[in-house]
């Protein structure tokens, strides 16, 4: 499937290429002149407070949850809270990444290590990064993080390492490049799904989850 997609992104390029008359190799000075503008500086915004202050800040703005740990006992204590606090059960979907293996989830839940389905309470991922400019939530797809447990689930719960944290959008792509990955999707995510089209009136979870909490390990 990977290669499927990887022939059909090639040839996409490649069609765009040709629109823009750039079939072959790009001109020397076509080129220098695009690396200096990609490394001119450009308007970002400064923030006094650290990065994982800045980044729960914004989350919470966006009608996000957020809750900081020390150590991977304490990510699950901080989630089972909150499924109590907002009487959510017991029952939750956990992506099959080994990353979610290491935190010992309560005994008392009913946890499944799967792909979302329809009518599920509760979904748990890990991320891929996170964004203090945002508050947004980097989350790539792949069989081990499945797309639709960030979709169908009416809460979604992320699992952050603060050093996951980065300051800016770019940022993450710079991630991705360093990490060599390339995953059919990237989701960022800013808080539960909402819309206003319905008489300028916002409503919650129209698109998705309806519930969105982060915790942050420190």
């Amino acid at each position: 499937m990977k290669a499927g997609n990887d022939a059909a992104r090639a040839e996409i390029l490649r069609a765009i290429r040709r629109a823009l008359g750039r079939d072959g190799p790009l001109d020397p000075g076509i080129a220098r002149a695009l690396a200096a503008r990609a490394a001119q500086p450009h308007p970002r915004p400064h923030y006094s407070a650290g990065l994982a202050q800045r980044f729960a800040q914004k989350l919470r703005a966006a009608d996000g949850s957020v809750d900081f740990a020390d150590n991977l006992a304490g990510i699950a204590a901080r989630v089972d809270a909150y499924l109590a606090r907002h009487k959510l059960g017991n029952t939750v979907a956990l992506a099959p990444d080994r990353r979610l293996d290491r935190i010992p989830w309560p005994a008392h839940w009913q946890a499944e290590r799967r792909n979302a389905r329809p009518g599920d309470g509760v979904g748990i991922t890990p991320a891929f990064a996170a964004v203090a400019e945002t508050g947004s939530v980097a989350l790539s797809a792949s069989a081990q993080t499945p797309a639709a447990l960030n979709l169908l689930p009416a809460t979604h719960i992320v699992i952050v390492e603060e050093q996951q944290i980065v300051p800016y959008m770019e940022d993450v792509w710079q991630l991705l490049r360093a990490a060599n990955h390339n995953p059919r999707a990237l989701f960022f995510i800013t808080g539960p799904s909402r819309t206003a089209d319905i008489e300028q009136t916002l409503q919650l979870g129209a698109h998705g989850p309806t519930r969105f909490f982060v915790v942050v390990r420190r």
